[in-house]
């Protein structure tokens, strides 16, 4: 008799985990579930480097214009002769660009109410109730075996 008390107490103790108990719940009530959207905010910062550039001009060109410029993308050349010297001034921007990116992972939340309802406060009631009578149960019964 005790080993079957002692296996039903088992059984009781240990049948369902948490876990299975939850995803019993929320298959049978799926309002329970809250669906929230977490937004992260994702930041790329983008360069684009500088620019280099080759070209050639002959000495005719340059006595016929002052002065020549060059422009390609990002590279401002400038060249120009004064008296016996040729100047060549180059200037090259570099560009930063952010790109921002919004994220949207949707998290599943689960609403919890505390407060027991009067069915939890009888059913409960009723395990003790029945917990307390399989003892008083058992204990006589080993009592009037002893004797």
């Amino acid at each position: 008799m005790r080993k079957i008390a002692f296996l039903l107490t088992l059984i009781t103790l240990f049948s369902c985990s948490p876990q299975r108990r939850l995803n019993r719940l929320v298959r049978k009530h799926p309002e329970l579930v809250k669906v929230d959207t977490l937004v992260i905010r994702d930041t790329v910062t983008i360069s684009v480097p500088s620019v280099k550039m080759d070209t050639f001009t002959t000495i005719q060109e340059l006595k016929t214009v002052d002065t020549i410029y060059f422009d390609r993308d990002f590279v401002h050349v400038k060249v120009w002769e004064h008296n016996d010297t040729v100047f060549v001034s180059a200037k090259t921007d570099t560009i930063y660009k952010t790109v921002y990116r919004d994220l949207k992972v949707p998290v599943k939340n689960i609403v919890v109410d505390k407060k027991w309802t009067a069915e939890q406060w009888l059913g409960l009631t009723a395990f003790l109730f029945g917990l307390l009578i399989c003892f008083i149960v058992v204990f006589r019964k080993s009592a009037e075996n002893r004797s």
